[in-house]
Parts: C-alpha cells; structure tokens; sequence
C-alpha cells in the first residue's frame, strides 16, 4: 500500500479520515515538534491542499 502521505499527515491521521469502501483518506492535519521535541497537531490549511 502507498498513500504519498508525509510523515507529520500520517502520524495525525484519524481513524474517522479514512474511507476504505471508497479508497479515500483525508488529510486535515499534520504533526509537529517543538523545541523540545513534544509533539503539536497542526491543522492543515486551505493553500496546502
């Protein structure tokens, strides 16, 4: 399986986001580091998609 998905975008993905009668993921959000290393949701933006 191949999804083309970043690290972050997979990482974030939900259960809910993914249609598998359909074949279809949606991507909403991506994970991030802080400084420290904590991670942060991000969510994705209209100019991203």
């Amino acid at each position: 399986m191949s999804t083309e998905l970043r690290e972050g975008e997979g990482l974030a993905l939900p259960w809910f986001n993914l249609d598998l009668e359909k074949g279809e993921v949606t991507v909403t959000r991506s994970v991030s580091y802080d400084e420290k290393g904590n991670p942060e949701l991000i969510p994705k933006t209209e100019k991203s998609y």
